[in-house]
């Protein structure tokens, strides 16, 4: 077979070029472990201030806006189903 330039390796065939998943999970991996991470250190942060913690805030925050806490949380719902839909 005489490789042609421009050829991908996939025949003749039309359409987009493979896409590298390997790094996308890794650019997930570290946005989630930084975000966990940073909610720690911004919990251990009140905790050190002697504020309330992050918990309790939120807590008190969805009981003071409910409409607004149950629209965020069909809002996450709707996220969640649309990346995993089949």
């Amino acid at each position: 077979m005489v490789a042609r330039a421009g050829a991908t390796g996939r025949g003749d065939r039309p359409g987009p070029a493979p896409v590298n998943q390997q790094l996308g999970l890794v650019l997930l991996t570290g946005v989630v472990s930084g975000l966990i991470s940073g909610i720690c250190l911004l919990d251990l942060w009140f905790e050190a201030h002697r504020r309330p913690p992050l918990g309790r805030l939120i807590a008190t925050w969805s009981r003071r806006y409910p409409l607004y806490s149950a629209g965020l949380v069909m809002v996450f719902g709707a996220m969640l189903g649309h990346f995993f839909w089949p």
